[in-house]
């Protein structure tokens, strides 16, 4: 796979840049908290519109298309991200009700189906 580098959030002007493939992309975002390539699938995760806690996640591809946009789940928060054991990022979410007897768990973005997935506990 091709890797993005240089991968940097500009507060200044409330967005992203990269480079992939030689060439370099910018994608503008409203108050960013945190960005994260998935570097197993050539992605980039962005948790924006942060108040308390960010409130959007944004999924765009190594050439800046948006793949997916998401609001917190209900419930819940977003929290941070982490990239996993299958060198993924996933997602921390985190919740006023307990599941499971937890209330912090890792969601996972499945591109087939355009959905996230509680995956596993966060600790």
């Amino acid at each position: 796979m091709k890797k993005i580098s240089e991968l940097t959030l500009l507060t200044d002007q409330s967005a992203i840049k990269w480079n992939y493939m030689g060439e370099a992309f910018l994608f503008s975002c409203s108050e960013a908290d945190q960005i994260l390539a998935d570097e197993s699938r050539d992605l980039i995760f962005v948790l924006d519109q942060k108040k308390n806690l960010p409130e959007r996640l944004t999924i765009i591809n190594a050439q800046g298309k948006i793949l997916s946009s998401f609001s917190s789940p209900d419930g819940g928060a977003f929290y941070y991200m982490t990239v996993g054991s299958k060198k993924e990022v996933l997602v921390v979410c985190v919740f006023t009700e307990k599941f499971d007897g937890w209330s912090d768990w890792h969601f996972s973005f499945y591109p087939e189906t355009n959905q996230l997935v509680r995956l596993s506990r966060a600790y």
